[in-house]
């Protein structure tokens, strides 16, 4: 799961978003372990076939080796349809799609060629580390996925201290749409719309942020002050509809902040 490396990496990100946050934080760790080696292709040992397919067999094999591998896969399958339960020929299908970087392929002819020979221990290394590097593949994919969300959240921290509130909103909206909960996250979206003013949707996301933490004083306490504001707000609203009326004020115009706004999804 990403929530508890996004707790560490994230959170500096956004600390001075109106919160404290922990003084030190530690980035994504790419996979140190080394790859496992691509399987080598098990030799031909079935007796029960007839002789053209052992013979599709061995060009096949000879095709691998001088790294043809698509004419070396055309072979097996072919092999494949004259012995359908032919598990090394299932098994050299893996290590050419293995070879590809195809690892949902390989895994699944490794995984019949092991039905087929439930006691090979080739087969079962095979399936073992296929296994081990798509495990890899989706920690390196789920890091770079932090990275960028890290710098999200430090353009939203700079956008937000140089008084660029919409800028800060605008990232953040894209944190809180990846990390729905986060509560620092919806906590700090909140603080941005806030400063802009958009009030509903500033309470909405104080209010998730107290929802995902109710224990959180700091998220209680800024729903309070946004109450207080709005009411001072609204009745600001009335002493200048007031003014207006008596011809004091002219009404303003032009179009409103929240017209840019794709509201409960994602800022333009």
């Amino acid at each position: 799961m990403l929530r508890p490396i996004l707790s560490l990496i994230l959170l500096s990100s956004i600390a001075t978003l109106g919160f404290a946050a922990p003084t030190s934080a530690a980035g994504p760790r790419p996979a140190r372990k080394p790859l496992p080696k691509y399987q080598q292709l098990k030799p031909f040992e079935d007796l029960s076939l007839e002789e053209d397919a052992a013979e599709i067999y061995d060009k096949a094999v000879n095709a691998f080796a001088k790294e043809h591998y698509d004419e070396a896969e055309k072979l097996f399958r072919k092999v494949l349809s004259l012995t359908p339960k032919n598990a090394d020929a299932k098994y050299n299908l893996g290590a050419i799609a293995e070879w590809h970087n195809d690892l949902n392929k390989a895994m699944a002819f490794y995984k019949e060629a092991l039905q087929l020979k439930p006691q090979d221990r080739e087969y079962q290394k095979a399936v073992a580390d296929v296994q081990l590097k798509m495990q890899f593949d989706q920690q390196a994919r789920e890091n770079k996925k932090q990275e960028s969300l890290v710098e999200a959240g430090q353009r939203a921290k700079q956008a937000f201290s140089s008084g660029n509130y919409y800028e800060a909103a605008r990232q953040l909206n894209q944190l809180v749409r990846i990390f729905p909960n986060e509560p620092k996250v919806q906590f700090a979206l909140g603080q941005s719309l806030r400063a802009l003013k958009v009030y509903e949707w500033s309470a909405y996301h104080l209010k998730m942020a107290i929802y995902l933490e109710p224990t959180d004083e700091t998220y209680r306490r800024a729903l309070v002050d946004l109450d207080q504001e709005i009411q001072t707000a609204q009745e600001q609203a009335i002493r200048d509809s007031a003014q207006i009326a008596m011809g004091h004020l002219r009404p303003l115009s032009g179009g409103e902040l929240t017209d840019s706004l794709d509201i409960g999804g994602q800022l333009r």
